[in-house]
């Protein structure tokens, strides 16, 4: 059947004629119709449908996948691929000055920002209850993430390639050990650690890249050890999906699937996702200003379930290194 869009923005099953509501037709099994509020029908990808299916955890996918979705796999579910002669290394080399206040000025960003950190807070301190014996932020850019995490580390380190970000991060976090270097590069002993971040980094990074990151992340994560990482684009969010059945185009490659698939191919095990800004369906709705209130809250908690990450535009991920 197909589903519509109600006065106050909801998505419902679409009464009325079957034949327009069902999936498949004209447009092939992996599509339906929405139906919006000016009864306007727009074709809009089972992916989207599925995702509502009452999945109870994180587990592969394929494990107990809606029937909608038979057919996708992890790798089809990417409709672009990011260009592999952009280095991502070199993006943010001279960008420290002006990224915080970049990404404040943003305000989806900003709003995913302080998510995150809300997020983070609740996470670390559950699954590390005595403390966390040794911190590594890859990426780690301003420190943006390494402030948060920091203090529950007996011993904090950061890296980055970006010595402007690192200038940054060293006035933020004065007692973390900053170092300027390339994980993938090896060369640089720093020891294990029991826990590893790497925010705002795979979603940008070209694919070539998030291999060799995940490689060197498995080498310096103890086994049993935790990597907390988050993919803030995901080309199949709601937002991404209506955004490109209205004619609008993404240059995003990486999948909440494809994500999970890469930490599996790498010795991860994903134990929890966190989904972030499920419930904003509109790229118009990202783009005004919110202040993290009580409503947002609820709102963030009502679609904050493991089974929306694969149509949320940001979400978390708790892996834990295969022992």
């Amino acid at each position: 059947m197909g589903i519509r869009m109600d006065d106050d923005g909801w998505f419902k099953p679409a009464p009325g004629d079957r034949t327009r509501g069902e999936t498949g037709g004209l447009l092939g099994p992996s599509w339906s119709w929405l139906t919006t509020k000016s009864g306007m029908f727009t074709p809009v990808s089972t992916a989207f449908l599925a995702a509502f299916s009452p999945w109870s955890d994180c587990r592969p996918p394929g494990s107990h996948l809606n029937p909608l979705l038979k057919g996708h796999s992890p790798s089809t579910m990417n409709n672009t691929e990011s260009p592999e002669s952009t280095d991502y290394r070199q993006s943010h080399v001279h960008r420290g000055r002006n990224y915080d206040g970049n990404l404040a000025a943003d305000p989806f960003d900003s709003y995913m920002s302080d998510l995150e950190r809300r997020h983070l807070q609740r996470i670390v301190p559950r699954i590390f209850p005595a403390g966390v014996e040794r911190y590594l932020d890859f990426a780690c850019g301003t420190a943006r993430i390494t402030h948060t995490v920091a203090p529950y580390a007996r011993q904090a380190f950061g890296v980055d390639v970006s010595p402007s970000m690192l200038l940054e991060a060293r006035k933020r976090c004065p007692d973390v050990q900053f170092i300027e270097a390339d994980l993938t590069q090896g060369g640089l002993h720093l020891g294990t650690f029991d826990l590893a971040t790497a925010f705002r980094f795979f979603g940008n990074a070209q694919p070539a890249l998030r291999v060799q990151v995940l490689k060197a992340l498995a080498d310096v994560v103890k086994p049993a050890g935790y990597l907390i990482i988050n993919n803030h684009r995901n080309p199949q969010s709601l937002a991404s999906l209506l955004h490109r059945a209205t004619g609008g185009k993404m240059e995003m490659d990486l999948s909440h699937f494809s994500m999970r698939r890469l930490l599996a191919e790498h010795g991860f095990r994903l134990v929890e996702c966190h989904p972030i800004g499920a419930w904003l369906y509109r790229h118009k709705m990202m783009g005004h200003a919110r202040t993290i209130d009580d409503r947002i809250l609820r709102r963030e908690r009502l679609f904050g379930h493991a089974a929306l990450a694969p149509i949320a535009p940001d979400t978390i991920l708790v892996a834990r290194r295969v022992a």
